[in-house]
């Protein structure tokens, strides 16, 4: 598979996606040991025909990467620097679901900080409903801007927490 271009930086205000109107735009994903639906219906999708229902085993995650060459040349990563948010929105099936998001960078190492609550950028989830999210890049902490790969995830451990993603990007 050929790794994609680096995208050019958005204008001001836009948005440049990672998944949106129901198409995966990145290279592919590292999620395990979560099972991915890339084309799920059942979520009843926000946007396009298709949403990301993620059904992770204990601290199963959802984790797209941008390029795999990335891992060992870091010109070929994905540059924060223009964006200021990451974007997506989310839909719980189980009360009590509590959000994390973590970023590596080349070589496959954790850069910044791991997000263990993005209540403060969700609000709280409620069961059935999509909620919108837009957590600041500057709440990571990152001491590199140039990532491989960023995760989304539940927090609470417990096995079988089915949850939907759509519309994720950086703002």
């Amino acid at each position: 598979m050929t790794p994609p271009p680096p995208p050019p930086p958005p204008p001001p205000g836009g948005v440049t996606w990672v998944y949106h109107n129901g198409a995966f735009l990145w290279a592919g994903d590292w999620s395990s040991p979560s099972v991915i639906n890339y084309k799920d219906t059942a979520g009843i999708p926000p946007a396009g025909a298709f949403d990301i229902s993620v059904k992770p085993n204990q601290w199963g995650i959802w984790q797209p990467y941008f390029n795999g060459n990335c891992q060992t040349n870091k010109a070929v990563c994905f540059d924060t620097t223009p964006y200021t948010y990451l974007i997506f929105s989310i839909k719980a099936t189980k009360a009590g679901q509590v959000l994390k998001s973590n970023f590596m960078s080349s070589g496959d190492t954790q850069d910044g900080l791991v997000l263990t609550d993005l209540s403060a950028y969700c609000g709280a989830l409620t069961v059935g409903a999509w909620v919108n999210c837009k957590v600041p890049l500057a709440a990571y902490k990152f001491t590199n801007t140039s990532i491989l790969k960023f995760a989304i995830g539940d927090e609470t451990g417990n096995t079988g927490q089915l949850w939907y993603l759509a519309e994720v990007g950086f703002q």
